[in-house]
């Protein structure tokens, strides 16, 4: 019998719970993120009932070779992954899933957009730049749809998803860098633009209608917290239990969380700063961490959060 939360893994190979095993024990996790490894390791394995024999072999060799010990046999293999994959199910652990279709409606009431900046050079990317494609949100609320950086390229199907869900509710840029099209979806919908006031106030940044600062609260009891680079503000949205950052936070290609890189505007007192300022956003109950630059990656958020936030 197959354990109830293999389903949402799909087909998989033994060769992947290898690797997992290498990433727990090789990459000398701490324990908060050895735990999720080990239960993707176990949901993997109970998930190959056709395939155990191999897998086991493969494991028992693994071990062998690398550590030079004696390694569990077939039944004790067995018994860790179904037990695993049951105890992990019972206590609502899910893996991350890299999404398939990473733009449209990736959340209930949630939309991503992928737009090519037109700014973007060459020298932009690299170890510590960013992608050309960068990712925009849209979120519904009572008072209609709540646009987030907006990178807009087709109006006409920003339009039809703007009338059918009650009209716009505003529009909030998380940092004055992603001011893109920002006044044009205000002054399209006619709404209000949110954005935290530069500090003094004398900087040349581009204008925006209604102040955001730590704490303020959105429509639906969307909240605002400062992150102190600059005028940069990360958005939690309860009703979803999502983190939104433009900045702060991204994902490297392989779907890893990482704060930005040292290189980038830091708040005063640098990258351990940071740490500090994002460190209780790891104390909510983050389901989901959504970043403008990187690939879109569901679930396990807070595990995420907090590990990107231990590595700086």
């Amino acid at each position: 019998m197959v354990p109830p939360a293999v389903g949402v893994l799909g087909v998989v190979q033994p060769v992947e719970l290898v690797g997992v095993v290498v990433e727990a024990v090789g990459g000398c996790l701490g324990l908060v993120e050895v735990l999720p490894v080990l239960a993707r390791g176990s949901l993997l394995l109970g998930a190959l009932a056709d395939d155990v024999k191999l897998l086991a072999g493969h494991l028992h060799d693994l071990f062998q070779r690398l550590f030079k010990v004696h390694c569990w046999s077939l039944a004790s293999v067995v018994r860790w992954a179904y037990s695993g994959a049951l105890i992990f199910s019972r206590l609502g652990y899910r893996p991350p899933l890299m999404e398939a279709s990473t733009v449209g409606e990736v959340l209930r009431g949630v939309w991503r957009f992928e737009s090519v900046h037109p700014d973007w050079v060459e020298e932009d990317g690299g170890e510590d730049g960013w992608e050309r494609t960068v990712a925009w949100f849209a979120v519904s609320t009572s008072s209609g749809l709540l646009l987030i950086d907006p990178l807009v390229v087709g109006w006409p199907e920003l339009d039809a998803l703007v009338d059918t869900h009650g009209g716009c509710a505003g529009v909030v840029r998380t940092l004055h860098w992603h001011h893109r099209s920002v006044a044009e979806a205000a002054a399209r919908y006619d709404v209000s633009v949110w954005a935290k006031p530069p500090s003094p106030p004398n900087r040349d940044w581009p204008p925006f209608d209604r102040a955001l600062d730590d704490g303020d609260e959105l429509p639906n009891g969307a909240r605002a917290f400062a992150v102190q680079r600059d005028d940069e503000l990360a958005l939690w949205l309860p009703a979803h239990a999502a983190l939104v950052f433009g900045d702060a936070m991204l994902r490297r290609p392989s779907g890893e969380l990482r704060m930005c890189p040292d290189s980038w505007l830091q708040p005063e007192g640098g990258p351990e700063r940071l740490r500090e300022l994002l460190a209780p956003l790891a104390d909510l109950p983050v389901e989901h961490v959504l970043v403008a630059h990187g690939p879109l990656v569901l679930g396990d958020g807070q595990v995420s959060l907090r590990a990107a936030i231990r590595r700086g």
